[in-house]
């Protein structure tokens, strides 16, 4: 599922997909600053597992 997130340095919006901010960071593709992912797939596991009890 893909994420939309916003570079701290630039404000500039991207959309990543699951496998590029699994690491818990991605580079923005017009600055080139590093946007941390907070939360990450911690998060959405949590989520799936009380989603589906």
């Amino acid at each position: 599922m893909p994420m939309e997130l916003i570079c701290a340095s630039c404000n500039t919006k991207s959309i990543f997909d699951d496998d590029a901010a699994s690491g818990g960071a991605v580079e923005c593709p017009k600055c080139g600053s590093t946007i941390r992912v907070d939360g990450g797939d911690e998060l959405s596991e949590t989520m799936r597992v009380d989603l589906n009890e």
